[in-house]
């Protein structure tokens, strides 16, 4: 019975130790957490890639696009009327001719009978000058020995006027002689100059009447491309280049359909007319083309046009990724704060986007790759990316 009495009494005593342990514990606890102070929760800012870039002076770069087109480009037509007895061999489209060469033959029977005859009349004409001519001279001799020299004879007593009638009728004559030699000529139709066939408009057999056209040509050794630019691209240009006797600027052209291609090329002009339709004026450029080119150009290339325009002061030169999605130029402040400010482009080349600099700073940490989420005054934490160079 004791026994019994004694684990009961230390089960309680065992029961009330531990009850007394964890109140104590808990005690202790919330001592400690009401003595130790809250900690605020550290603010983490967006890291953002910046460049810093300074005010330069850049010499403008102007890319434009056109077509190149011949400079000259003919429709021959036949001078006389007749019958197609022969072509060229090269009287095809795409091939090339020489200048002088005979493309198209008309028959010439006719007109070279017309010649013989002309011929003809030519000589009845010279045998009736030369007659009237001593008949005259006749006439002179018999007034001067009938003793009237002192008497000024008349223009019909000395045949002038069928003097003046014969040699007009040798004249005449000749002109004959000299138009249907002509018209012989003209049976033969003849390349003016050396070029490519775009269109051939007769065959062999082919009846064809004065005026009617037999080929179109386009001389290939001078090509030009009219360059459309804008106002604002236009005043980026050197200021000799705006006149009538401006000296041919370089221009350096690039087919689109031919990569690693260009050829040196020269602006010779800008026309004075201003396009309704779009407000642009035009820069022509000359490209001549020789044997020697690896890759000759041909009408209707597409071509990129990039030609060096004026020095410009005070830009900066950024990557086009710097530009933001309203036009703005994002930097960071000395206290790592954002700013922004509008984008003024002046111009812009294949890698890069030149922008006028706000006046009054020397030096901008230009955010390389800006977010819609930026706010003017927003703190972060601007890491600077070097630039990297294009050592080709």
């Amino acid at each position: 019975m004791k026994t019994i009495l004694a684990k009961k009494t230390t089960q309680i005593l065992l029961g009330v130790t531990t009850v007394l342990v964890a109140l104590t514990l808990s005690a202790i606890a919330v001592v400690s957490r009401e003595e130790t102070p809250m900690r605020e929760p550290e603010t983490v800012l967006r890291e953002v890639a910046v460049r810093t870039v300074s005010p330069a002076s850049c010499r403008a770069s102007i890319v434009a696009h056109g077509t190149l087109q011949p400079r000259w480009q003919t429709t021959l037509a036949a001078e006389v009327g007749g019958r197609v007895v022969s072509l060229a061999p090269e009287l095809l489209a795409g091939r090339r001719v020489e200048a002088g060469q005979v493309l198209v033959t008309i028959d010439a029977t006719d007109y070279e009978a017309s010649v013989e005859m002309a011929r003809g009349e030519l000589a009845s004409a010279e045998l009736a000058l030369a007659e009237e001519r001593a008949r005259a001279e006749q006439a002179r001799v018999d007034w001067e020995r009938g003793g009237l020299g002192s008497i000024e004879a008349s223009a019909l007593v000395l045949r002038k006027p069928q003097l003046a009638a014969a040699e007009a009728a040798r004249r005449s004559a000749a002109a004959q002689l000299r138009r249907a030699e002509a018209d012989v000529a003209r049976t033969r139709v003849v390349a003016p100059y050396g070029g490519v066939v775009v269109t051939r408009q007769v065959s062999p057999g082919d009846y064809l009447a004065p005026g009617s056209p037999v080929a179109t040509l386009y001389a290939d050794a001078l090509l030009e491309a009219r360059i459309p630019v804008s106002e604002r691209e236009l005043a980026l240009l050197p200021e000799r280049m705006l006149h009538d006797d401006m000296s041919p600027a370089g221009v350096l052209l690039r087919p689109a359909a031919r990569s690693g291609v260009s050829w040196e090329g020269h602006i010779t002009r800008v026309e004075r007319v201003v396009d309704d339709t779009n407000r642009w004026r035009h820069l022509v450029a000359e490209l001549p083309v020789d044997e020697g080119m690896a890759v000759r150009p041909v009408p209707g290339d597409f071509v990129e046009a990039r030609l060096a325009g004026r020095e410009i002061d005070g830009l900066l030169a950024l990557p086009e990724g710097c530009l933001g999605k309203r036009g703005q130029i994002w930097t960071v402040g000395a206290d790592g704060l954002l700013a922004a400010f509008p984008a003024e482009i002046a111009f812009k080349d294949e890698s890069s986007l030149y922008v006028r600099a706000p006046s009054g700073q020397e030096a901008f940490e230009v955010v390389l790759r800006p977010l819609t989420s930026f706010e003017v005054g927003q703190r972060v934490h601007p890491v600077v990316e070097p630039e990297v160079r294009d050592e080709r």
